[in-house]
């Protein structure tokens, strides 16, 4: 696949310029990948609001600039446990009085190397470990190089950026677990549970601001 992808770029130096393109765009599609999650502070009490922070953005490779990647979703989960010695189990968010177990958001076009950086707020209202797990493309509408990059969380609540143009650095991680402590109007056994009696997260509302 490299062979021609190569023979096609050099290919681009006798062709008119609109074949070229055409060329380029055929090697390259769009690639959705999580560049930055963050948290302004990873414990909180309970009954307070909380802000998860995320950078999505569309890598070009170093061939061509990439094509613009539509209108998308991405999604987020989340997990519960009481403490580390606890196994994580999902629990659900309250979305306008509904229980879902993903929140699914939508997601503004992006051009090449530009991005999309979202912020989605919560109120938590039982003591625990949270952890959240966020995925661009989550209904997997946008044709991509990759479809392993996405995102996602590990066991111990990091996750990692996979950029197309260097796919071995694995360097940046991000931290995907908040601990929600008694806050001082906290009264245990209040609050919405599933039916399996999970602490459900309220969804407070969602952000989505376009870089270019």
């Amino acid at each position: 696949m490299r062979k021609i992808a190569l023979f096609l770029l050099l290919g681009c130096f006798a062709l008119p310029t609109t074949s070229c393109d055409e060329a380029c765009q055929i090697i390259d599609k769009a690639d959705l990948v999580m560049e930055k999650v963050g948290m302004l502070t990873a414990v909180i009490p309970t009954n307070s609001s909380f802000a998860l922070a995320s950078v999505i953005k569309n890598f070009a490779s170093q061939a061509c600039s990439t094509r613009t990647a539509g209108k998308s979703i991405t999604g987020y989960g989340v997990q519960y446990r009481k403490n580390s010695s606890e196994v994580w189990k999902p629990t659900a968010f309250n979305v306008d009085g509904q229980q879902l177990s993903n929140l699914n958001q939508p997601t503004d076009e992006m051009k090449s190397n530009s991005g999309v950086e979202l912020q989605s707020s919560y109120k938590f209202t039982t003591p625990g470990q949270y952890r959240f797990e966020v995925g661009s493309d989550a209904t997997q509408i946008i044709d991509e190089r990759s479809e392993t990059n996405n995102a996602g969380s590990s066991p111990d609540g990091r996750m990692g950026d996979r950029v197309q143009s260097n796919p071995m650095d694995h360097a940046s991680q991000f931290n995907t677990i908040v601990t929600v402590v008694p806050g001082p109007d906290y009264k245990p056994g209040e609050g919405e549970f599933t039916k399996d009696g999970l602490p459900v997260v309220k969804f407070l509302g969602y952000k989505s601001t376009v870089i270019k």
